[in-house]
């Protein structure tokens, strides 16, 4: 029921709850540390894996977007 969605143009990740029709920014600019977020993936846990393009780093996230590695 959930949706996670690179939004580059704004350098965030979006959550798309699809359930409640609700949008929100899980990550933002900042969170990001500027980098240009192009492709999310998530696992069984729910944790997310965010290719960013300015620096071709892997972040890792949970489900609240706390940074794990």
């Amino acid at each position: 029921n959930l949706l996670f969605v690179a939004d580059s143009a704004n350098l965030a990740v979006r959550k798309l709850d699809l359930t409640g029709n609700l949008t929100s920014t899980l990550l933002g600019s900042a969170q990001l540390a500027g980098n240009t977020p192009v492709d999310v993936a998530v696992d069984g846990a729910t944790n997310l894996y965010v290719l960013t393009s300015t620096d071709g780093f892997i972040r890792k996230y949970d489900a609240n977007g706390n940074f794990l590695g």
